[in-house]
């Protein structure tokens, strides 16, 4: 990953409904993260991405592909929803 704070998502392949639509990495603050994002719905009807980031850790970064755990959607909250999604624009 060249650019600061940056990062890249790509289509997954999907073996259950938990498993993320995408995946991909970036670089935050100089640490590598691993990326999952969900294709949701808000309550309205609208369509949003949740992505979620994790931290490599050092084997991670040297995993082949395919042999690291794929990180599953946590389920929602019992209450409100930390973040608003009415107002998102897509």
């Amino acid at each position: 990953m060249e650019n600061k704070n940056s990062g890249v998502l790509f289509k997954a392949k999907k073996e259950n409904e938990r498993q993320p639509d995408y995946s991909g990495n970036c670089m935050l603050d100089g640490k590598p993260y691993k990326m999952s994002g969900w294709i949701n719905k808000s309550k309205a009807g609208k369509s949003y991405l949740r992505v979620l980031f994790n931290e490599q850790q050092p084997q991670d970064l040297n995993s082949v592909p395919g042999q690291a755990a794929i990180p599953l959607q946590p389920q929602p909250n019992q209450g409100k929803d930390i973040l608003e999604t009415d107002d998102l624009p897509f």
